[in-house]
């Protein structure tokens, strides 16, 4: 018989196998997997979404059905479910669109913020609209002007809803 430490070895977790088990849970085409972790051999981190949002009952659900397969591993790990937090920083486009005509802070490379309403979102990128105050020709004062910006994935640092400030979506 094989010593104990290759048994488990040949029931190790990979982000992959979890996966799967999520993809089993549901075919809804509104859920998505925003990221699988496994931060440490006995534990598992999930985020999850739906374009409607997700409800902690569903996050809950999904937590026993991955502790389900868990068992019948014979693994004994922890499980964490949530959905992706407010203030966590969106990462896939999908999480973009579901947010569009919502207010953002958007942080660049080079460490500049601009604040504004994100206006589009596609597999390429986001637009925002946002205010900047500029001195006009012929005007004592500066005034607020609109402009809309764009950047594809690749070049953002950072994109969080801003909350605390009523965010509403396009009318």
């Amino acid at each position: 018989m094989p010593p104990f430490f290759m048994l488990r070895m040949a029931t190790a977790l990979t982000v992959d196998t979890v996966a799967a088990w999520i993809a089993e849970y549901t075919q809804d085409d509104d859920f998505f997997v925003v990221s699988v972790t496994l931060p440490a051999p006995d534990a598992i981190e999930v985020e999850v979404d739906r374009d409607a949002g997700i409800s902690s009952d569903e996050c809950a659900a999904l937590n026993r059905h991955l502790l389900s397969h868990l068992e019948a591993e014979g693994l004994d790990v922890s499980v964490t479910v949530s959905s992706p937090g407010l203030t966590t920083p969106m990462r896939l486009p999908r999480q973009f669109r579901k947010n569009v005509g919502r207010d953002v802070e958007v942080v660049l490379p080079d460490g500049s913020k601009l604040t504004g309403r994100l206006v589009r979102a596609d597999e390429a990128g986001i637009s925002v609209c946002y205010e900047a105050k500029e001195r006009l020709e012929g005007r004592k004062r500066p005034t607020m002007v609109s402009h809309e910006a764009s950047w594809t994935y690749g070049e953002l640092k950072r994109v969080t809803l801003i909350i605390g400030k009523r965010s509403r979506r396009d009318e």
